[in-house]
């Protein structure tokens, strides 16, 4: 059965959609819905394209209830240090967006994407090709990749609710030179 198949999506954005999405396999009275997949983020600023195509990429629940990923992901753009990524997020409470503490940052992805205590470490320990740079055009395949639970048994009760995922994508070192991209994903919590 397949979860959804992203479209040319950044990898490290899909990892926001992988979170969501096992919430619903730690405990099956939680339910997922993604609403609006990979929207642009309404900030002029944040407007370079993403360097990575996901059209080919899959998760799976496989029969022992656990989320399989498969796939392959191609770099669009050559990706050079740093490799910057910001996750931030804000919940519907009574109407309005608030930020909420749900966020993560790296500078250097480059450098922060084997260490083993990092949220995506369940895959970026698959990869085949594990430092950077990536060239254009390199592909990076992923064959039945079982990717785990991320923890969120224990916080369930707590996401519930309405959801905007920002992600802030961040090539380059010179502040006036960045390339920066933003999606937004949109995505409910319920309880069944």
């Amino acid at each position: 059965m397949i979860l959804f198949r992203a479209n040319n999506m950044c990898y490290y954005h899909l990892i926001i959609l992988w979170l969501t999405v096992l919430i619903y396999t730690a405990n099956s009275i939680w339910v997922v819905e993604i609403n609006k997949l990979h929207k642009s983020c309404e900030n002029p600023s944040k407007r370079a394209p993403f360097p990575l195509d996901m059209s080919k990429v899959q998760i799976y629940l496989s029969e022992e209830d656990k989320l399989v990923l498969n796939g392959e992901v191609t770099f669009t753009q050559d990706i050079f240090p740093p490799w910057g990524i910001s996750i931030y997020t804000h919940k519907l409470d009574h109407g309005e967006w608030t930020p909420t503490a749900y966020t993560k940052s790296a500078f250097n992805l480059c450098l922060e994407m084997h260490a083993s205590h990092e949220i995506w470490y369940i895959i970026t320990k698959q990869l085949n090709k594990t430092n950077c740079p990536y060239r254009k055009g390199y592909v990076e395949k992923f064959d039945m990749v079982d990717i785990g639970s991320f923890g969120f048994d224990d916080v369930l009760q707590d996401l519930v609710g309405d959801w905007r995922i920002f992600v802030d994508f961040r090539l380059g070192s010179v502040p006036h030179k960045l390339q920066i991209s933003c999606m937004m994903y949109e995505i409910s919590i319920l309880e069944h």
